[in-house]
């Protein structure tokens, strides 16, 4: 026999047919919604030259970590390939303030630094996923969880040139433990 404890320190909560009930990453999106912890960052027809980052997220918060759950990507006039990537290197954002919308509709702004047509971030990172391609004017989506602590950020850079690409990022913060 062995107790199951919760991060508390708890004893977990067991059903009498044995079952332990457990939260995921849906039941926090939806506290982050009510809370206005949930965020989409935009940048609409977007006229970037290739290799360029089309939309970064840089988490700035001392408090909290952003989960980045969804990159959606739309080809312009051109169909190409984008790499969503985790900046690795300390840079300084700079290009346009990209789109923020508070998904809770409170109007609460996030603690982060989000630009569109970087142009400040000369090192890529580590690509962990590449979408796109096909035919222009297509969306593509691709669903992720990455957890960025404070300084930490996610970005998208398109291969070839496209003259009116979109991009937007997904995501909610959480309280550190």
């Amino acid at each position: 026999m062995f107790n199951l404890l919760g991060k508390s320190n708890s004893p977990a909560e067991v059903s009498p047919s044995g079952s332990v009930h457990t939260s995921g990453w849906d039941a926090l999106m939806e506290n982050a919604l009510t809370k206005g912890d949930a965020y989409v960052w935009t940048a609409q027809d977007a006229n970037i030259v290739a290799a360029d980052t089309m939309l970064s997220v840089r988490n700035d918060s001392h408090t909290q970590k952003l989960v980045i759950v969804r990159v959606e990507v739309t080809n312009g006039d051109v169909a190409t390939r984008y790499e969503i990537h985790k900046i690795t290197a300390t840079y300084t954002p700079t290009g346009t303030v990209a789109d923020e919308i508070n998904l809770g509709g409170t109007g609460k702004a996030a603690p982060v630094s989000a630009i569109h047509d970087e142009t400040g971030q000369a090192t890529q990172g580590t690509v962990f996923a590449e979408i796109g391609a096909g035919v222009p004017v297509e969306t593509y989506k691709r669903d992720t969880c990455l957890v960025l602590n404070q300084g930490e950020a996610v970005a998208v850079d398109q291969v070839a040139e496209s003259t009116a690409g979109a991009c937007s990022i997904y995501g909610f913060f959480i309280d550190r433990k």
